[in-house]
This record gives structure tokens, sequence and C-alpha cells, in this order.
């Protein structure tokens, strides 16, 4: 089985909505039970038991389910148990990098926009930008492209 982990700052937006597209699109393709899906954050300033209420209403407007997603802190062992490390962002990559030079696992790290041709390399924070659907578009091509990735390397 492999593991993807989507890290984000607070695991808040961005990388809840990873780990929420990622996994409508591994049940639509029959593939959920070979591919587990997480996400966490670097930062945890709030201590939530449930995801954002903007998030959840943002994935049911793209009829995409929000049951069990809640915001996480990176912890070490995921790190040695993630096959697919992927950044939101360059300022969350810099923090994983330096967190693995103490991880035993080499896993594989990237930015989710450097899988496909985009404007930009960070997933802009919806925010500050106000701009959900850009950042869900964004996302949802990114885990097309990942998804892909995977496939091939499988």
């Amino acid at each position: 089985m492999k593991h993807v982990l989507f890290v984000g700052k607070q695991n808040n937006c961005r990388s809840l909505l990873a780990e929420a597209i990622l996994k409508d699109k591994l049940v639509r393709e029959n593939l959920s039970e070979r591919i587990h899906v997480n996400s966490a954050g670097t930062f945890q300033w709030q201590n939530k038991d449930a995801a954002d209420k903007t998030i959840t209403a943002v994935l049911e407007e793209h009829g995409l389910p929000t049951e069990g997603l809640h915001p996480k802190q990176l912890e070490r062992h995921n790190l040695d148990s993630a096959d697919y490390i992927i950044s939101l962002d360059r300022e969350v990559l810099k923090d994983l990098e330096k967190l693995a030079r103490s991880s035993s696992h080499r896993s594989h790290y990237f930015l989710l926009l450097e899988l496909f041709h985009s404007y930009t390399l960070d997933v802009p924070n919806p925010y500050y930008t106000k701009d959900f659907d850009e950042a869900y578009r964004l996302i949802d091509e990114g885990c097309k492209a990942l998804l892909n990735k995977i496939k091939e390397t499988s």
C-alpha cells in the first residue's frame, strides 16, 4: 500500500482540501484500498476536532464527503510512514526538508503544483485571498497529476 501525506502550515485549509479531493479520486477509480491518504500541519495554533466550516462548505459544494476530516499536527512517524509527502507551498516544503534530515525514511518530497504546468508553485491560501474556488481548482489539478504519477510508478 502506498501512503500519501499532504502537509500545510496549520492543516485547516489547503492540505485538508487536498486530502479530501485525492480520497474522492481514489474511490472513483477503485484505488482506495491501495493508496492511503492523510494530511497534517507543521504548526498547529488551533486545537480543533473538525475541519473549518468554510472548507467543509467548499467540499460539499463540489459533492465531496467531509466525514473524518480534522486538522492534525505533523509528527515524525508521519514522515517515516509516507511514500509521498506533498507540500502545498514552498515555506512548508522548507520545514519538511529540515524535518527530513532526521527521518530514516526516504520519501518523495515535492510541491503539489510542480506536477503540472501552473502559473505558481504555491497554492494561494484562500483565507488570505478569499478565492476558495481557485485553491480548489489548483489542488484538484495537482491531485490528478499526483494520481497519474503514483499509477506510473506503481
